[in-house]
């Protein structure tokens, strides 16, 4: 059956977007943006520029909303760009209240992020100065880089980003947000070249400090450094399906630590998708087909957990049995742990056959109750759409997410919109983050919620 729908499905299809900047007066206080209907969209972004020296802005205090002064309000910092007024700025939204407060930079920045719960930051376009906005005093002030902090970096696509400190020098580092190849205090970074061979560097030296090589006709499908030890990678590998080239059996999950060059346990079984949990003890695995999902290859079977102390396999058999009535099961995807391991979040998407009309959906499983909850259950924006990506705010109150007219079972662009909705299902609203010239609308490029004080 696997064979006959990767024969039928084919793959089309591309759209992409473009970047650039803009600025606030002095004292300028919150502007009161309408919240986003289903039709239509808060329109506020960017396009690229040429690299130049970053002056210091002219304007360097800020009358920010009192909310934005509270450490304690949950607030979510959104990229948009807009190609057709060639802006980008950045949007900070109230996440409890739907306040926004608009950020129009005229510095040409790179990328943007938090310095902590108080001070957000952004990168020139140079990534040579930084820009700390003090969200208490409005102040705003610039600090010269070295290239050491911002050597991961490349000015060809910089946007979100994290931040953290090297050790040794204190030296502020910053990372792309996206980033996953890096170790858990980014000492290591982890890269399969074109001769199948996985390698670690250090990043201090530059030195290889270890090497997994596999056998003929074997190859890394991927890997994923532990959430708690800086020196432990799991790497997943497998054969191609002789039919069709696919790399889908004889899967094999290895951990290894790195330092020590030495295996420390492997696994076999039907890995595909890996997500270690936030306490290291289990690693969550949807089968290996679903590697091809963009190719149509859905998964409705049970996501599993592999508990590593003791070799066992779990299987969370209700998720898939979760479907509306007048609707059949598409897929589920884009699972998540809660960061205290005891739930599972998730999406749904189903499909209709009388209304020929797809409906997404946004849940989490809790592994203490068996208990499934949708935040986004009956979300009258869902239907027609599906959720493409999602975000948990710190306090896992609140869920950014990114709801499509095209799926995670298609690879090509459609309408998107922006959106935050509580955890118990209240105070939904959304936005349009990127308008594109000659693309359709899509969601912000990155979005960063707030550190917790």
């Amino acid at each position: 059956m696997k064979y006959v729908v990767l024969c039928v499905v084919t793959v089309i299809l591309v759209s992409c977007s473009g970047v650039q900047n803009q600025m606030l007066t002095p004292n300028q206080v919150e502007t009161a943006l309408p919240v986003m209907t289903e039709t239509q969209a808060i329109a506020i972004n960017s396009p690229t520029s040429i690299v130049e020296p970053t002056p210091l802005p002219t304007a360097t205090v800020y009358d920010f909303p009192s909310w934005m002064r509270k450490p304690e309000t949950v607030m979510l910092a959104a990229l948009f760009k807009d190609d057709l007024q060639h802006t980008r700025n950045i949007y900070f939204f109230n996440a409890d209240t739907e306040d926004k407060f608009e950020l129009s930079p005229t510095i040409r920045f790179g990328g943007f992020f938090w310095y902590d719960n108080m001070n957000f930051g952004l990168l020139s376009e140079d990534l040579k100065t930084s820009y700390r906005y003090n969200l208490q005093s409005g102040e705003v002030s610039a600090e010269p880089l070295p290239s050491e902090s911002t050597r991961f970096l490349s000015r060809d696509w910089v946007n979100g980003l994290i931040t953290f400190h090297d050790p040794s020098t204190g030296e502020i580092i910053f990372d792309d947000v996206r980033e996953t190849n890096k170790s858990l205090n980014k000492l290591f970074t982890a890269e399969v070249n074109e001769d199948k061979l996985l390698t670690v560097t250090n990043n201090k030296t530059n030195e290889v400090v270890y090497e997994f090589t596999l056998p003929e006709n074997r190859y890394v499908t991927e890997f994923i450094w532990s959430p708690i030890d800086e020196n432990e990678l799991a790497i997943l590998h497998g054969s191609p399906e002789p039919l069709n080239g696919f790399i889908t059996e004889d899967m094999t999950l290895t951990i290894v630590d790195v330092a020590e060059d030495k295996v420390l346990s492997s696994f076999d079984g039907d890995f595909g998708i890996i997500q270690w949990s936030p306490d290291e003890k289990m690693i969550l695995y949807q089968d290996p087909w679903f590697r091809y999902r963009n190719y149509g290859v859905a998964f409705t079977d049970a996501p599993c957990m592999l508990i590593l102390a003791t070799s066992e396999k779990r299987c969370l058999r209700s998720i898939p049995r979760v479907v509306p009535t007048g609707y059949k099961l598409s897929t589920t995807g884009v699972y998540q742990w809660a960061k205290d391991s005891n739930s599972i979040y998730y999406t749904y998407l189903y499909y209709s056959p009388s209304e020929h009309e797809m409906q997404g959906n946004l849940c989490n499983y809790s592994l203490v109750t068996s208990y499934i909850d949708c935040p986004t259950q009956d979300l009258e924006v869902l239907h027609g759409r599906s959720v493409s990506t999602y975000d948990l705010s710190p306090d896992e109150q609140f869920i950014y997410f990114c709801y499509s007219a095209s799926s995670i079972l298609n690879d090509y662009a459609d309408t998107e919109n922006d959106a935050i909705i509580k955890n118990d299902g209240s105070g939904f609203f959304s936005w349009t983050g990127t308008i594109q010239d000659g693309g359709p609308q899509v969601c912000s490029l990155d979005t960063l919620w707030r550190p917790q004080p």
